[in-house]
């Protein structure tokens, strides 16, 4: 197919998947995106194939688009209608009545309001725009006084029929207090006028951004999550927005994406296209166009869609309190502090405790070694998603003839991130297609776009996981055994079944090209298996890794030998291995939340990790060295006998390399010794 490439899925089976099994395309689960935003207007984003909303909520987490409301006032009539009236303040210099829409119920008859710069919700292009034709309607308007102000002015003879000088000195300073009051003018851009109101079922919001303070055309909204509204601030700028109330009507949180890329990304994931003749085989589709989104607006409209810790911590928060299965983050930053900090702290939580799966991009800083981005390549709960390049997206996006692009080896595009991290951690976790032509948001007044990156790789790896999960949770598969269903065991068998891309290195690849008919294979075989609770037991186990370097300095996740001092010396490093359960003893549980209005119901999943299984646990692993150009991954593949996934090493390996064979691991840390020279290089 000539299109295949827009939104590539061929290359790692997902579009065979869907084609074979068409009721695992995504449904039942929910994909949080935390990006700067996603436009709830745009194509592609509407509904899923079984006719569900395709965005489900949005919610800045930001804080860009908080407006903060006044105390309750009442309404003051007259003969012109139903009015509040708003007193000075820094952004309005006089009194301002605010006219109230009559087809508005509210039986207490009292309002919020609340005043809001509408430039500090627009993204930088409507917003340059907006200033750009308010900059011509007030050169116009200024030319035009200057103009008539010049004609005014009588020469010295006084030819224009007045001999009065008092005149032609008005005229002139006049002309000179223009000129000054122009040169020295800067625009803050309209000003949107804000009301919040209960209507005796819920708490309601209107927006007026004419500036003009008239609501009587304005229809009223409430929290997208109820009834799915969103508006345009002007058809002029065509930017949506959707509104969120908080704190029983005190905040309004007016959501506006802070940049086209969120939006790209969710189409990546789960775009779906309708009305067409082959749905299922639509090039537009996304990966997962059965899975449904919930937007998390990390990126602050106020510091040009960079993110804040806050807004991380809150979008976190909420993925938890929302029902997320998986969240995708295409955000990334250099760090000085792998796996460590406050954020990390909760995305372990998020993982290790909640049951999701976290999905981030490995950094655009490639191909030099250890450039991999935070939080992807830094943080061990995460899994960070290198790109590959795709031989189908050559011709739609890149314009290269189809039969050269079929000749070009595969490999990763050559900014693509590359580990080590600096502490040790191999990186990248697996690969997936870097580039996509996909939804973007109406205010860029375009359908779709070309974007490169490991933000567009990100969002493919979890659109294809967003597979494995909905055949999992399938009424066909129903598979809540939470021995099986957990973060840990899906990337394992993820990582396990990749495919390895000869020409390109282990530390830019990781485990290779993710391909989800051999998940779904390994995944399906290991629970169809009968004897698969006693020959995968732990299943839902992960392993944190430390290497203890013996110094003040803290732990480490791998030896990482780059220095002179550090390749000339022979060492002994102590390897700790811990295993990590999902969940807390007892009570605690892996939660889901229903949210509708201002709240939401959690309901705790029942199955726990109990003292029991805790005692039973026991790995008999074989510790074997894998070479770095190795097909198979050293991750280990779960099994009960716990024998690591390994190939036997080339044979100059064990002459610098040496360590012990096996190792019984228990519920508690083992230490394993391995000693490295070196000098036998």
């Amino acid at each position: 197919m000539v299109w295949e490439g827009l939104i590539p899925r061929k290359e790692t089976q997902s579009f065979q998947f869907i084609k074979d099994y068409p009721n695992y395309d995504g449904r039942g689960i929910i994909v949080g995106i935390l990006d700067t935003g996603v436009d709830p207007a745009a194509i592609g984003l509407q509904v899923c194939p079984d006719g569900s909303p395709k965005v489900i909520d949005t919610v800045d987490c930001s804080g860009s688009g908080d407006v903060h409301m006044s105390e309750e006032v009442s309404i003051t009539s007259n003969d012109e209608g139903n009015f509040i009236i708003v007193p000075p303040s820094d952004k309005t210099l006089s009194e301002t009545k605010l006219k109230i829409n009559e087809a508005w119920t509210n039986p207490s008859g009292k309002y919020r309001y609340g005043i809001k710069l509408l430039l500090d919700f627009y993204p930088r292009t409507p917003k340059n725009s907006l200033l750009n034709d308010r900059k011509e309607a007030h050169d116009k308007m200024y030319f035009d006084l200057q103009t008539k102000l010049q004609r005014n002015l009588v020469d010295e003879n006084g030819s224009n029929g007045s001999n009065s000088s008092i005149d032609n000195d008005d005229c002139k300073a006049r002309l000179s207090l223009l000129k000054s009051m122009n040169n020295s003018i800067s625009d803050v851009g309209p000003i949107a006028y804000c009301l919040v109101w209960h209507d005796g079922d819920m708490h309601q919001a209107a927006v007026d951004s004419t500036g003009t303070g008239d609501f009587t055309n304005i229809d009223c909204m409430t929290n997208f999550n109820v009834k799915r509204q969103y508006k345009r601030f002007t058809e002029i700028d065509a930017l949506t927005y959707a509104v969120n109330i908080f704190d029983e009507g005190k905040v309004l949180s007016i959501v506006v994406d802070a940049g086209a890329h969120g939006t790209h990304v969710a189409g990546i994931v789960s775009a779906y296209h309708p009305n067409t003749s082959e749905e299922e085989a639509n090039p537009a589709n996304g990966v997962a166009p059965g899975a449904q989104i919930i937007s998390f607006k990390i990126g602050d409209t106020r510091l040009g869609s960079m993110e804040t810790g806050v807004g991380l911590c809150r979008a976190m928060i909420e993925a938890v309190r929302r029902g997320c299965h998986i969240i995708n983050m295409s955000y990334g930053e250099a760090t000085s502090w792998e796996n460590n900090g406050y954020f990390v702290k909760l995305a372990n939580e998020l993982v290790n405790k909640h049951g999701i799966i976290f999905c981030a991009s490995a950094g655009n800083n490639g191909p030099a070694l250890s450039t991999v981005g935070c939080p992807g390549g830094t943080t061990s709960s995460i899994m960070s998603i290198g790109a590959y390049a795709v031989s189908s997206l050559m011709g739609v996006g890149y314009h290269i003839n189809d039969k050269d692009a079929q000749t070009l080896e595969e490999t990763n595009y050559t900014w693509s991130s590359v580990g080590p991290a600096i502490d040790g951690g191999l990186g990248v976790s697996i690969m997936a297609p870097g580039g996509a032509i996909a939804p973007v948001p109406h205010w860029t007044k375009a359908k779709n776009q070309l974007m490169n990156g490991t933000s567009m790789s990100s969002p493919n790896a979890t659109g294809c996981i967003a597979l494995l999960l909905s055949a999992i949770r399938s009424k066909e598969f129903n598979c809540t055994d939470p021995n099986f269903y957990s973060p840990a065991h899906i990337r394992r068998v993820v990582e396990r079944t990749a495919k390895i891309i000869p020409s390109v290195d282990r530390l830019g690849q990781g485990h290779g090209l993710i391909q989800v008919q051999d998940a779904w294979y390994a995944l399906a075989n290991e629970y169809k298996s009968p004897d698969y609770i006693t020959k995968f037991p732990h299943r839902q186990v992960s392993y944190d890794i430390e290497v203890l370097t013996g110094q003040s300095g803290r732990p480490t996740r791998g030896i990482y030998l780059r220095q002179p001092h550090e390749t000339d010396v022979c060492n002994t490093w102590k390897v700790c291995v811990t295993p990590l359960w999902p969940k807390k003893e007892g009570s605690d549980a892996t939660a889901t939340a229903t949210v509708t209005g201002d709240s939401a119901d959690v309901n705790a999943n029942a199955n726990t990790v109990t003292a029991d299984d805790k005692i039973d646990f026991e790995m008999k692993i074989s510790l074997r060295l894998e070479t770095r150009s190795s097909t198979v991954n050293g991750n280990g593949n779960g099994n009960g006998n716990g024998n690591g996934a390994g190939a036997d090493a080339d044979a100059n390996y064990s002459n610098w390399i040496t360590h012990s064979d096996n190792m019984l691991l228990v519920n508690s840390s083992k230490q394993v010794s391995i000693k490295i020279d070196p000098s036998q290089l």
